[in-house]
């Protein structure tokens, strides 16, 4: 079920007029024919988004948490090891995440509008900390 909703959020679609991160080339490229098993079979340390395949992870990263939160991908990873909790932000992205969800669930509860969205772009504005975090 959580593949279907993110499928519908988060839509496989070309990056119109955008440069294309090297990173993600890199990546898509490494999992080559791979690109439709499970993210937790083709990447390693996969924890959040497992059951999706693994191109659609990529999708997300680069269609959502990117331009949502404003960073790059070393933002949460270490460069050249993806699988590395070395950086407090993989850890906080993915309680986030799962925050999103619940939030979702409870927005579509209280409006009754079972089709209603919610993703980090709600409160992060394209920033890394929420617009409405303290300290800002």
């Amino acid at each position: 079920m959580l593949a279907a909703v993110l499928a519908l959020l988060f839509p496989i679609v070309a990056v119109a007029q955008t440069p294309r991160d090297p990173i993600i080339t890199a990546l898509e490229k490494r999992i080559a024919g791979r690109e439709q098993e499970p993210a937790e079979t083709v990447f390693t340390n996969i924890r959040t988004l497992t059951g999706m395949p693994a191109i659609r992870v990529l999708r997300v990263m680069e269609q959502a948490f990117v331009p949502n939160l404003g960073v790059t991908c070393q933002h949460c990873h270490v460069d050249g090891d993806w699988a590395s909790d070395a950086k407090a932000a993989k850890n906080i992205t993915r309680g986030m995440w799962a925050l999103r969800g619940r939030t979702q669930d409870d927005v579509r509860a209280a409006t009754g509008n079972a089709t209603a969205v919610v993703t980090c772009y709600t409160c992060h504005k394209g920033q890394p900390k929420p617009a409405f975090a303290p300290g800002r």
